[in-house]
């Protein structure tokens, strides 16, 4: 199959879309309000809700640009052309084809599979299909509650950092559910630290700022780290990088295919 020729023939909606950049600041600026993270190792994707990557290449590029001027594109078609089975078949994709998800969103290549999803996104449109099947999701929910909260605190205390606590994890081979509890780091004019949890924040705002110096009072403390929240801090402006890459940890690759993305 001539790819290139037929998905020009047939001009499919997403062909002269600008692949989307998902940037590190807009990670790290949601990263601290994760409150679910499920990942698998070998799950399956509408493949037609991948709108872009964190890889900073693509920036700009359409689909179709990409299918004709991809860095690695010809090696990968040869693929394609010699196997397009891999891309139909359900075991688990060699190298990862990895993606990252937030709040149910679109779906961004996370550290590998640039090229073999655009091929996918071809592909699967010429043949009628519409989910890829092996690939390794990393799928994030966030605490839109807590988001506001941090905006409202910061309008009244002179720092304000949220944490995070782990609540619970479940993991069996292949799959991995992380659940986490977040709160608020909060310093008041004179530098007084104190630790709120979701209730006392939205107490807190609910109340006039007039009336919160005497309330205050009794929760801050000179202590930065409460008893039960070391080490689980996600600072805003930090970028650890925990959104993603769990896929990426994948061990193995095939030696045909060392070449592709």
């Amino acid at each position: 199959m001539d790819l290139k020729a037929e998905i020009r023939r047939h001009n499919p909606f997403f062909l002269n879309q600008e692949i989307q950049f998902l940037t590190v600041e807009e990670l790290c600026s949601v990263e601290p309000f994760i409150f679910e993270t499920i990942w698998e190792d070998n799950g399956s994707i509408n493949v037609f809700l991948v709108q872009g990557t964190k890889h900073p290449d693509y920036q700009g590029m359409t689909w179709l640009e990409f299918l004709e001027k991809g860095k690695r594109m010809k090696s990968n078609l040869e693929l394609f052309e010699a196997n397009p089975d891999y891309y139909l078949n359900t075991e688990h994709k060699l190298p990862t084809m990895s993606y990252l998800q937030i709040d149910g969103g679109p779906l961004y290549i996370d550290d590998d599979g640039e090229h073999r999803t655009c091929i996918a996104k071809m592909f699967f449109f010429l043949k009628g299909l519409t989910m890829l099947h092996g690939v390794s999701t990393v799928r994030h929910r966030l605490d839109h509650e807590a988001m506001e909260m941090h905006r409202g605190l910061l309008e009244h205390f002179r720092f304000v950092r949220p944490l995070r606590k782990k609540l619970s994890r479940e993991d069996t081979g292949g799959w991995m559910r992380e659940t986490f509890e977040i709160c608020f780091e909060v310093a008041d004019q004179k530098a007084r630290m104190s630790t709120l949890s979701k209730d006392e924040a939205a107490r807190l705002l609910e109340q006039r700022r007039s009336s919160l110096p005497g309330k205050l009072k009794a929760l801050f403390r000179k202590s930065s780290e409460p008893e039960g929240f070391k080490n689980t801090a996600v600072m805003t402006p930090a970028c650890p990088g925990q959104l993603s890459g769990l896929a990426g940890r994948q061990e193995g690759r095939v030696a045909n295919e060392t070449q592709a993305s």
